[in-house]
């Protein structure tokens, strides 16, 4: 009987030990399936990252290209606002002149006559 529980005992540890043994497996592979997906996350996420890095690259260089535009444009305005001024300067100038004339031949007529 001795043997018989011996064995009994012996195939009980080997039971044991295999339990364990797949448990530890299995916690392993769960482990690894795990880093797996991470993994496959972490580059679909780069992946994503890239593509929205390049589309604000895009946005930037319109960005700047606007940007560009509207300080040639603005430059444009003032040069165009600087000739309006000097016009209606020379506008001014000339209506005063025109008003010392006629106000000259009134006056002139007006003693003359």
């Amino acid at each position: 009987m001795r043997e018989t529980s011996l064995i009994a005992v012996h195939a009980c540890c080997i039971r044991i030990f295999l339990f364990f043994f797949l448990q530890k497996s299995l916690k392993k592979e769960h482990f690894l399936w795990q880093l797996f997906h991470i993994e496959k996350d972490t580059e679909k996420l780069v992946g994503e990252l890239e593509d929205e890095e390049r589309k604000l690259d895009g946005v930037v260089e319109e960005y700047e290209k606007c940007d560009s535009e509207e300080t040639a444009k603005k430059k444009e305005q003032a040069g165009y606002l600087k000739q309006m001024s000097r016009s209606e300067g020379n506008i001014a100038r000339k209506k005063i002149e025109f008003d010392k004339k006629v106000f000259s031949f009134c006056l002139h007529h007006l003693f003359t006559t």
